[in-house]
């Protein structure tokens, strides 16, 4: 992690201070730290897993993220029914966006969301590409401050919608 970063996460600066000339500290043994012992649950451990790594789906031809298709999966009919073009269905039923959901709970720095974003973001290619190889597909960094959007979503890279 970057010290930019690094530097806006006070927990971590403290443990990292508690721990200096004592031992060796990183992020994964502030992870392991007893007090964190009943917030990181297996759920949560599992929700964060498919959250930065995805399992995706095909269906009809376009790729979902599994999570956010099964979900959504009356809105995918529904858009069928509508008409909308498979390539925007395709973009919504995978859009999540992070603000919606919880870093504006979590009163974040622009910096530091913008990062976890980037990072779930990068998951996201990784794993279309690693599971879709010969499809173009590829994962968005959706950033819209005026909108209160920041997110993420899959979409063919070689359509537009």
């Amino acid at each position: 992690m970057n010290k930019e970063i690094e530097s806006l996460l006070p927990e971590v600066q403290a443990l990292k201070k508690a721990n200096e000339g004592y031992c060796y500290f990183d992020l994964f043994a502030f992870i392991g730290q007893p007090e964190h012992k009943d917030k990181l649950t297996g759920d949560l451990w599992a929700a964060l897993s498919e959250l930065f790594l995805p399992e995706l789906i095909q269906q009809d031809g376009h790729i979902f993220v599994k999570e956010r298709f099964e979900a959504k999966q009356s809105h995918y009919v529904r858009y069928r029914s509508e008409g909308l073009s498979p390539q925007s269905i395709e973009y919504w039923i995978n859009t999540y966006d992070f603000n919606w959901y919880f870093f504006s709970q979590l009163d974040l720095p622009d910096q530091l969301a913008k990062y976890l974003a980037e990072k779930v973001r990068l998951g996201w290619d990784l794993k279309v590409k690693a599971d879709f190889p010969n499809l173009p597909y590829e994962a968005l960094l959706l950033n819209d401050p005026e909108n209160g959007v920041l997110g993420v979503t899959l979409r063919r890279a070689d359509l537009k919608i």
